[in-house]
């Protein structure tokens, strides 16, 4: 009894929608010249967005962690220990896999973008029609300021002074630059731009400078520790202690050493350097005039469907008026 009950239960919501289905073919046969109408236009709409839509590339690089012997490496675990006891902390190896996840943490972060803000060529390549190459500076614009600073300029005549700041640079590298994990820790870094050969550039220097602030601030903070164990030297007395905050001092000059070799890559190597690339990257003609036929071939079925269903309500209107009519001449 209750399978007879599902069953029928299930029946009209079928028929109703075989219905539906049989509506919808018939409309679009009867409308053909509708929908052929809009096919035609999606696609000549799709052509159009093509033209109009500059082509960009993407220019890649792929980065692998910086390995260094660790022969020399006094530190142990005892080491480590101890180090933690007196204020310091350090790592029982050179772990480079840890510098090169900052690496990558690095690029994203809006500290990085306020570094990369005081860097011309890198800011022209992200911001180019901010920039006046006539002037060599750059000029304030409506695009790049606020709602409240575009409204401000609007009543007073005065361009808004809102030039990009770090956190705007670092969302607009949020969007353009992809860090993708490859193979064996291998990360490869694209950037898109109009132009492939500063695409490729800007890539190079992306990964340079990233790697130039990680060194400065590997740096400072082994001279700290540096600074900070010559102190405890002069009152530590104890000769196991002495020796083992010897070994931890020479630890940290070598990692300030390691940090500020010029042009060494310190955590990051590029084993596959940028290169402009040939083929552009976009726009794909075939998915633009794909999706604006589409659109426009639902926009004509949604038209046609509306149609109809008004042409149905006037009709009921007007045999409901023929009706009244003919019942008040009878009476």
């Amino acid at each position: 009894m209750l399978q007879s009950d599902k069953k029928s239960s299930e029946w009209p919501i079928r028929d109703d929608f075989q219905w539906a289905v049989a509506r919808l073919i018939q409309l679009s046969i009867e409308f053909w010249w509708m929908i052929a109408l809009a096919v035609g236009i999606g696609f000549f709409i799709g052509l159009i967005v093509t033209r109009l839509t500059p082509p960009y590339y993407n220019a890649t690089a792929e980065i692998a962690p910086a390995t260094y012997s660790t022969s020399s490496n006094p530190t142990s675990s005892a080491l480590s220990g101890l180090a933690a006891i007196t204020g310091i902390s350090i790592g029982g190896s050179d772990q480079p896999v840890p510098k090169f996840v900052r690496l990558q943490e690095l690029i994203k972060s809006v500290g990085f973008a306020d570094r990369m803000q005081h860097e011309t060529h890198m800011m022209e390549a992200l911001f180019g029609p901010l920039w006046d190459e006539e002037k060599g500076q750059w000029e304030p614009g409506v695009s790049r300021a606020s709602l409240a600073g575009g409204i401000k300029s609007i009543f007073t005549g005065r361009a808004s002074n809102n030039l990009p700041g770090p956190v705007e640079i670092a969302g607009t590298i949020e969007k353009r630059v992809k860090l993708s994990q490859g193979r064996e820790k291998i990360v490869t870094v694209s950037f898109r731009h109009e132009d492939p050969v500063v695409g490729a550039q800007f890539v190079g220097d992306l990964i340079v400078l990233a790697d130039q602030m990680l060194k400065e601030e590997v740096r400072t903070q082994a001279n700290l520790y540096i600074s900070f164990i010559n102190e405890r030297l002069k009152s530590v007395m104890t000769t196991e202690h002495r020796r083992v905050l010897a070994d931890l001092l020479s630890e940290f000059e070598r990692q300030a050493m390691l940090a500020g070799a010029k042009d060494v890559p310190y955590a990051a190597i590029i084993i596959d350097p940028p290169f402009p690339p040939v083929e552009p990257a976009g726009p794909r003609p075939v998915l633009l005039v794909g999706i604006s036929v589409l659109i426009c071939l639902a926009l004509a079925i949604a038209s046609a469907v509306v149609y109809a269903w008004w042409q149905r309500v006037f009709e009921k209107v007007r045999r409901v008026r023929r009706v009244g009519a003919t019942q008040v001449g009878n009476w």
